[in-house]
């Protein structure tokens, strides 16, 4: 029992997408190591129309990845076979105890109130905001999964799936005009998942057309999310095209255009704790800044990112091979049972 729950679990031991791990790896720590680190600096002036863009393209990317990874063929042949309830329990079991457990520790912390923990454990924040901080990319992604099995059943048709997209995304759209409760973060991020999707059925082209026509609609996207105030955009309905064509310019070129990757070993550890890292780096910011702070600005910098590399990584890291251990386990006694 022993040896199973401390083996280095087989997600780390089987063959991954390297270019996929770059990605992530490069997301995550903007996130965790520049971004949100901002917040615990004293007088830190890093939020700018670029910075943001890049904020709002990185949360894109981790949709999009998100939604390529959880919908190979396999998986999809499984969902038209009616595997659905088993595909969603997986989903589940992997997200939401974590996800729980952070969501307690938020609550400890005064991270979010009582009434926003009640609605986001029970995964429904994002239509009755608002949505807890920086959890809230779990409960959106927890949804778009429940998306899957539809978006899998008619991805080989773009058309029709263009439309359940569209019709998914209009849904949205009424209920925040009826009620005026939806996190529209939801509406911004769910067309990259569901180009994750739709990428996952497809071979992407190594030819040049696709990079150029996906970056022209970037550039067109960004001349309209810049129309928007930029301290507003990570909630502004017109940064959800910059989303989607920022995220798929960059997930196209790197996976067609990235083989060979230095350093690939370090990139995969990092990708592989990058949930955990997302889900904790808060937490740790703020235990780490009660036991000690220092007063010069340089310093703390220099504190903070200490943390992210000699505890946040770590941490995650061991976190996510023994959640990984203990789910397969438990996964193997219901085999035998």
């Amino acid at each position: 029992m022993w040896r199973e729950l401390t083996a280095f679990p087989a997600a780390l031991q089987r063959r991954r997408i390297e270019s996929i791990d770059v990605l992530r790896c490069v997301s995550v720590l903007y996130i965790v190591a520049f971004w949100h680190l901002g917040n615990y600096i004293s007088n830190a002036s890093y939020q700018n129309a670029i910075t943001t863009h890049l904020t709002v393209g990185a949360l894109a990317l981790f949709f999009l990845i998100s939604g390529y990874m959880v919908s190979p063929a396999k998986k999809v042949s499984g969902l038209e076979s009616g595997g659905t309830f088993r595909f969603l329990a997986e989903r589940f079991i992997r997200i939401y105890p974590p996800y729980l457990v952070a969501s307690i520790f938020f609550l400890i912390l005064n991270l979010e109130s009582i009434g926003v923990f009640i609605r986001s454990v029970f995964l429904i924040s994002m239509f009755a905001k608002p949505a807890p901080m920086t959890l809230w990319f779990i409960t959106a992604l927890i949804i778009c999964y429940c998306t899957v099995p539809v978006l899998a059943k008619f991805r080989r048709d773009t058309i029709l799936y263009v439309f359940v997209c569209f019709s998914f995304m209009v849904s949205g759209y009424l209920y925040n005009f009826a009620t005026g409760r939806l996190d529209v973060r939801l509406l911004i991020y769910f067309p990259s998942f569901a180009a994750g999707v739709f990428m996952a059925g497809r071979v992407l082209s190594t030819g040049a057309a696709l990079p150029i026509a996906v970056g022209v609609g970037t550039l067109a996207a960004l001349v309209l999310s810049t129309r928007s105030d930029f301290t507003e955009l990570e909630t502004d309905l017109r940064a959800t095209p910059f989303a989607l064509f920022f995220a798929s310019l960059v997930f196209a070129v790197t996976v067609t255009r990235v083989r060979a990757v230095k350093f690939a070993t370090l990139f995969r550890y990092v990708a592989y704790a990058s949930f955990f890292m997302y889900l904790g780096h808060r937490i740790v910011f703020l235990v780490v800044k009660y036991i000690y702070f220092p007063e010069a600005p340089a310093m703390q910098i220099v504190y903070m990112l200490a943390a992210v590399v000699f505890l946040i990584f770590p941490l995650s890291f061991a976190a996510q091979c023994g959640y990984d251990n203990v789910v397969g386990v438990l996964n193997a006694r219901r085999c035998r049972t």
